[in-house]
């Protein structure tokens, strides 16, 4: 809802998401590295999408609502190079997205009670994410009026009709 990293790294609240990177370097050009996006809350997580192909179409990326189920609690990406294999990764790819479910309160049948929905643009290490601050709404239609993302150059701003 702030918009930014916890403490000490920002002035956020609440933990909703949690990125866990490991690098086991041994040179420049071998390496090995994972990449754990996990989510602390039972109920929360996260789903991937694919864009569809934006060349024969609308410039919408995502529908307009989320699914109501199928998240699954982290997701893991890795990259490796080694000398004479190349590199190896599936961390990039430019049409992977992915609808994400946080503060999620569950009943005690582990029904959905409550959520707030949301979609992230974009592989994990460069990536737009948009959240929708009401709960229970899975609408993630981007809306300008909303925007918490400060700084943006003058090609990233999106403005309000």
């Amino acid at each position: 809802m702030v918009g930014d990293w916890v403490a000490p790294n920002g002035k956020g609240i609440t933990t909703d998401i949690v990125f866990n990177g490991k690098l086991d370097k041994k040179a420049k050009d071998d390496f090995d590295y994972t990449l754990v996006v996990s989510f602390p809350k039972p109920g929360d997580g996260i789903q991937e999408f694919a864009v569809p192909d934006m060349e024969k179409g609308s410039g919408l990326r995502s529908p307009h609502e989320v699914p109501t189920n199928g998240y699954q609690f982290q997701v893991v990406k890795t990259m490796s190079r080694h000398p004479g294999q190349g590199t190896k990764e599936d961390m990039n790819d430019p049409k992977r997205n992915y609808f994400f479910r946080v503060r999620t309160a569950l009943d005690e049948n582990g029904n959905v009670v409550s959520a707030h929905y949301g979609k992230i643009y974009g592989d994990f290490m460069q990536f737009t994410y948009y959240l929708n601050p009401t709960p229970n709404s899975r609408n993630i239609e981007f809306d300008p009026k909303q925007n918490l993302i400060q700084g943006l150059q003058s090609f990233e701003q999106v403005t309000a009709p």
